[in-house]
């Protein structure tokens, strides 16, 4: 095994995954399961296969297609793809739509605003419950 390669391959996977969709939508689910080892066993067997998807798909192609030329695609297709979702509207509002932590947080926006919603009723229960009202004055039951 390559020593160099493997180090190269780590670092640049690892970077280019920092805030990257999948990322944030483990984060997500970590955050919304109490399972914190079940989202990561599955989280990095889904990305332990995709990377074997990867490979087995990239040196099928490369035996088939040179290398510049893969790299070439690749770059026009980045670039295609990135001019496309910041021109177009439909892009950027399914941008937004396909990204799981925004998602993720506004429904715990709801949830705590539901919550403290609640919690503001509870107490004003209460204190319709403890408290006897006489003409403006409160006396405690």
């Amino acid at each position: 095994m390559d020593i160099k390669v493997l180090l190269m391959t780590f670092v640049m996977i690892f970077l280019a995954e920092l805030g990257d969709k999948t990322q944030l939508a483990t984060f997500t689910f970590a955050a919304e399961n109490k399972s914190r080892l079940a989202v990561f066993i599955g989280s990095a067997g889904a990305l332990v296969l995709t990377s074997l998807l990867a490979v087995l798909f990239g040196s099928v192609i490369a035996r088939v297609v040179p290398t510049n030329y893969i790299k070439v695609a690749a770059c026009m297709l980045f670039v295609v793809l990135g001019v496309w979702i910041i021109v177009s509207a439909e892009g950027r509002q399914s941008l937004q739509a396909d990204i799981p932590f925004i998602r993720g947080k506004e429904s715990v926006y709801r949830s705590l605003s539901l919550e403290r919603d609640t919690l503001k009723e509870k107490q004003k229960k209460s204190l319709r419950d403890g408290c006897r009202f006489k003409k403006g004055n409160a006396t405690v039951s």
